[in-house]
């Protein structure tokens, strides 16, 4: 949850969109879901991340990866959580329904 609020803090898909497409004459008007792979160290810092699942607007894939750049790094990732390669690799999901006054996020658990 710390690590899905630090992201949402620094995700902006909305001002994204306004600046590429603000009359969805380029992209239409769909909800945009975009998936990433995400690895850390075990120390929280970012090592890698990866789009899985683009959204099929590169900007907003591109807001995905960027936010979890600033976000990162993420403190005091649970021990248990490390892999025998000392990583943390999760996949995370960006949801974006243009118009909605909310956007959305999510872990996906494997």
């Amino acid at each position: 949850n710390r690590l899905k609020r630090q992201v949402a803090q620094n995700w902006d898909p909305a001002t994204v969109w306004r600046r590429t497409d603000p009359d969805g004459n380029k992209n239409g008007f769909k909800t945009r879901v975009t998936e990433v792979r995400v690895s850390l160290n075990a120390k929280g810092d970012l090592s890698k991340i990866v789009v899985t699942n683009p959204s099929g607007v590169a900007e907003l894939d591109e807001e995905a990866v960027r936010s979890f750049h600033a976000a990162a790094p993420f403190p005091n990732p649970p021990d248990g959580l490390v892999n025998k390669d000392g990583q943390i690799t999760f996949a995370f999901s960006f949801f974006f329904e243009i118009g909605s006054p909310r956007t959305s996020w999510r872990v996906i658990r494997q």
